[in-house]
């Protein structure tokens, strides 16, 4: 099974291509028979299944359980290569505030929002996902306490300046807290390392929300 770009029109396709010999009686080669058939639509199928069961519809980010999985190949990665993860773990200031405010609708409109702003603030190597409700969580493979904070700086920051549109109405101005962590300073394991961020994000939101905190870091 490959993909190939159709000629006609250019749209990539999926096709499965078979081939069974035939004999003479004397078991001479006599032919190949060859069989091509387009399984675009099962390949799809299989493919929204895949990305369903390990990503947040609302979202679009990674959902809990391949953050857990992600989370736990880097640390081994880290743990075999002798590298560092960096983890964050962040929540939207005042999310229960703007539901009960303005309703579910808004609320889903700035999850998906911030979730784009997550998205584009981290780089290609990291995974940004979803963790329950206003809370989402960034793997950083080979990244440091220091990496850790700057990107922690930049969330916020990135957040901060942009006003977040819903229904036509007046934009809203969303902010952020973070709480970062990193192997192997603040934790062995990935148990240890997100009640590290855990730890870190209540720092984050006892200092009046709107900020991070890394152990070790300087602060901003």
């Amino acid at each position: 099974t490959f993909r190939i770009r159709r000629a006609d029109d250019g749209a990539e396709r999926w096709v499965t291509m078979n081939g069974w010999r035939t004999f003479k009686t004397d078991s001479q080669l006599r032919r190949i028979i060859m069989t091509v058939r387009d399984v675009t639509a099962e390949k799809t199928a299989e493919e929204r299944v895949r990305w369903s069961a390990s990503h947040d519809p609302l979202t679009r980010l990674a959902n809990r359980s391949l953050f857990q999985d992600s989370l736990d190949q880097a640390i081994q990665a880290a743990i075999t290569g002798g590298g560092t993860v960096g983890l964050l773990l962040l929540d939207l200031d005042h999310f229960k505030q703007i539901n009960d405010t303005l309703g579910h609708q808004t609320g889903d409109n700035v999850l998906r929002e911030f979730s784009a702003a997550l998205d584009r603030s981290v780089r290609e190597t990291d995974l940004a996902a979803r963790y329950g409700g206003e809370e989402f969580v960034v793997v950083l493979p080979e990244t440091t306490v220091e990496g850790a904070a700057q990107l922690a700086e930049r969330i916020c920051a990135a957040v901060r300046r942009e006003p977040f549109r819903h229904d036509g109405e007046e934009p809203l101005h969303v902010t952020v807290s973070v709480g970062g962590a990193a192997f192997p300073e603040h934790g062995s394991s990935p148990a240890t390392l997100m009640r590290a961020a855990d730890k870190a994000l209540y720092v984050a939101k006892g200092g009046g929300r709107d900020r991070w905190h890394v152990p070790g870091a300087p602060q901003d």
